[in-house]
């Protein structure tokens, strides 16, 4: 399941941030002196993943002093702040 929805608000607790994955593997094998050596693997996965969604810092944006085309380049600098990530796996 996945939800592609934006919040507004990050929310810690959410169903978006869960996935859970679910499979089987089956290995038949025989020969002369094994009649059958049959072997099914079952695992299950649920991962947490969270994000944090940086914020654009822009500080020379509202500068009165680089209006002029000249400062352009100056007035567009920005950068990010961190994001923070946390991915946790379980595997049954």
């Amino acid at each position: 399941m996945r939800w592609n929805k934006r919040f507004k608000k990050i929310d810690v607790i959410s169903p978006a941030n869960l996935t859970a994955s679910i499979g089987y593997t089956q290995t038949l094998a025989h020969n002369y002196s094994t009649e059958y050596n049959n072997l099914w693997r079952y695992n299950a996965n649920v991962n947490y993943s969270f994000n944090t969604r940086p914020k654009n810092i822009q500080p020379f944006k509202k500068s009165k002093a680089l209006k002029k085309p000249v400062f352009q380049i100056i007035r567009d600098f920005q950068y990010q702040s961190l994001s923070v990530e946390d991915d946790t796996e379980h595997t049954i």
